[in-house]
């Protein structure tokens, strides 16, 4: 199975959701700005202090036919958004795959990445989002354009994954200038570690 990187997904399409804040799976250990993910995609990822923990949030949403359970947590530093989402097919199946996307390494981790600029158009499916919601709740002002840049990876057996997300405002999608997407790629190679506690692929 071949799934859009969380985040993406919902700011294109649209799909079914669940609550989840009482359930009882939680993937994600945080200590202070340090992170690690419980399911099977072990990773630990260590931000900059500059970045504020804004919180948590838990939910079950279904793309296509599938249902998964998605932990997230954000931290922003004011004008850039962190986010790390630890997810699982609910099911327990597997094929989860990324590999449509260009290899890269981030701590000599490997990973697959994905940047994607989102324009203002989407806007009215974005106010609805729970995530979004969620985010923009906790304090970040999240507005369009804004420009997303995601590492992600799975386990091997393909039920679980991690993302790992860095973004924030941009003037326009229409020519993204490359000091910007160089910008975003530096911030990541100086303000975040990222170590792989398990067999993952990107």
């Amino acid at each position: 199975m071949i799934r859009l990187g969380a985040f993406l997904v919902i700011f294109i399409f649209s799909y079914d959701f669940v609550f989840a804040q009482d359930k009882e799976f939680d993937y994600l250990n945080i200590e202070g700005n340090e992170i690690s993910t419980t399911h099977l995609a072990k990773f630990t990822i260590t931000i900059d202090g500059a970045y504020r923990y804004l919180g948590e949030f838990r939910h079950q949403p279904i793309y296509g036919d599938k249902q998964f359970n998605v932990s997230m947590v954000v931290f922003s530093d004011g004008q850039r958004l962190f986010m790390v989402h630890a997810e699982k097919l609910t099911d327990g199946s597997g094929g989860l795959d990324y590999s449509q996307f260009r290899p890269a390494l981030l701590n000599e981790t490997s990973f697959n990445l994905r940047e994607r600029c989102v324009p203002e158009e989407v806007e009215e499916e974005l106010s609805v989002n729970p995530e979004i919601r969620f985010i923009r709740d906790s304090g970040y002002d999240l507005s369009l354009p804004f420009f997303l840049s995601q590492y992600m990876a799975t386990s091997e057996d393909g039920t679980s994954e991690v993302v790992i997300s860095m973004g924030r405002k941009i003037d326009s999608c229409d020519e993204i200038p490359a000091e910007f997407k160089l910008k975003i790629e530096n911030d990541f190679i100086e303000e975040v570690f990222v170590k792989s506690d398990a067999k993952s692929f990107p």
